[in-house]
């Protein structure tokens, strides 16, 4: 029993270290040093104040109403973007941006355009998104589609915990 004990205590040390390194090294992400989200940003503001999702939720196929913030992103994403994803769910936007090391912690100060991913309910589940405006004193401005059945504006501290992270549409 001596024996096996060290033995233990060395390979769950090296499989916790290699754990480590292997997530380090898969989901560290994609600079943002040439990113540019003014066009998707500026997009979206085009669309404040359109009533009813109908041109969002249909574009990503649908024949009637669903939740749609997703497709507001990816109708968004899909005037500026060429290979823009056509999703509809908050969770399958996020594994897309995770796939492609585009997903940013939500303790970075997000910059235009990004999409800003968020936990109404605290179980680290995305609920809601939407497209970030700008950062001023603290607080993130956002464009979001179905805010009370329309495209409008949020406003979010920096540090609140509603928000859960930031992807950006870096595609190449």
């Amino acid at each position: 029993m001596k024996k096996i004990k060290p033995l233990l205590i060395f390979f769950i040390s090296v499989f916790i270290c290699s754990s480590c390194l292997f997530s380090i090294t898969v989901t560290r992400p994609n600079s943002l040093k040439e990113y540019n989200g003014d066009p998707i940003k500026k997009v979206a503001i085009s669309q404040l104040d359109v009533k009813e999702g109908k041109k969002y939720w249909t574009f990503c196929g649908y024949d009637s109403s669903v939740p749609w913030c997703a497709c507001f992103v990816s109708w968004c994403a899909s005037q500026c973007f060429e290979q823009a994803p056509v999703i509809s769910s908050c969770s399958e936007y996020a594994d897309w941006f995770i796939s492609r090391r585009c997903m940013y912690d939500r303790n970075i100060v997000p910059l235009a355009g990004m999409v800003i991913f968020l936990d109404w309910n605290g179980d680290n589940t995305p609920d809601h998104m939407g497209i970030t405006d700008k950062v001023s004193d603290d607080t993130v401005y956002t464009i979001e589609g179905n805010i009370s059945g329309r495209c409008g504006r949020g406003a979010y501290d920096l540090k609140s915990d509603v928000i859960l992270y930031y992807g950006a549409f870096v595609i190449k």
